[in-house]
């Protein structure tokens, strides 16, 4: 027994020793990465942005292409950490490790994480809004991508913004429904909707069709009145002021009070008994 004692101990150094030795390889190895090293994994983080700079380092390709083709591509390839573009040659070169970078008034440079030892990136820009004029009591047929319900006309707008096929919306209020379109057409005239044409698009032409008075029995309007409301003996009497102001796109008679109000806009319309309305239309093509 005291005999293998002894020949496990004289073992046991040498078994140590050879324990240790990748150990220590190992060892070494990490101590070889260098922050430059570390920058080169991929990240999902957008890109940060250098204006007027050009980057050195591990470059992996070398294109023709337009910024954002170019960063379209460093953002889709995998190990891509950094472009820079010179736009008087369409130059873009793709980095797989960056080890520095230097002022340069004709280039461009974006990388995936702040460069150690060189100035701040620049701020990102805010995403720019689109803008839409609007015109209401107009409603604009045909060329419809989506329709469903909504409660505002800036739900509606919204929406349209954010769908890069939309340029016209129509938000129709008596029935809260948003329709998103691709392309304008005529106006129509019609007390229900409200379109928004994107401000990218030339302003939309109007249609020339005759107007017509659409009635609705036991029903009255609700939006914004012309004024205080106007004596009158009757339906036919209370439509033809509304007939005589341009401004004026729908009115409602009550019989009881001899009361007519004419509207500008008409945003809604409620049934209530001994109440007679109208609005001007023209009719769909």
């Amino acid at each position: 027994m005291r005999q293998s004692a002894e020949r496990a101990l004289r073992f046991w150094p040498w078994k140590a020793k050879a324990l240790m030795l990748p150990l220590a390889i190992l060892s070494i190895a990490s101590a070889c990465v260098t922050p430059a090293t570390a920058q080169t994994a991929q990240s999902a983080a957008p890109l940060v942005s250098y204006p007027a700079t050009t980057l050195t380092g591990m470059q992996s390709a070398e294109l023709r292409k337009s910024l954002d083709d170019c960063r379209k591509i460093c953002t889709e390839r995998p190990g891509c950490v950094g472009f820079d573009h010179t736009p008087s040659s369409n130059q873009c070169r793709l980095f797989a490790a960056i080890n520095s970078a230097s002022d340069n008034a004709e280039a461009t440079a974006e990388t995936r994480y702040p460069i150690n030892g060189y100035r701040t990136p620049a701020a990102p820009e805010e995403p720019k809004q689109r803008e839409f004029a609007l015109f209401p009591n107009h409603d604009v047929f045909g060329n419809d991508l989506n329709v469903f319900a909504s409660d505002t006309i800036a739900e509606c707008q919204r929406s349209c913004a954010d769908n890069a096929q939309c340029s016209v919306f129509t938000f129709n209020a008596w029935n809260k429904k948003c329709f998103l379109k691709a392309g304008t057409g005529e106006l129509r005239l019609d007390p229900r909707a409200t379109t928004g044409v994107s401000s990218e698009l030339p302003p939309p032409s109007y249609r020339d069709s005759e107007v017509k008075m659409e009635y609705y029995h036991s029903y009255v309007m609700s939006g914004s009145r012309i004024g205080p409301r106007r004596v009158s003996n009757s339906r036919q009497q209370c439509a033809d002021i509304c007939w005589e102001n341009d401004a004026c796109v729908a009115f409602s008679f009550a019989a009881g009070d001899r009361a007519c109000s004419i509207y500008d806009s008409a945003d809604n319309r409620f049934p209530q008994q001994g109440i007679e309305s109208g609005s001007k239309v023209q009719p769909r093509p």
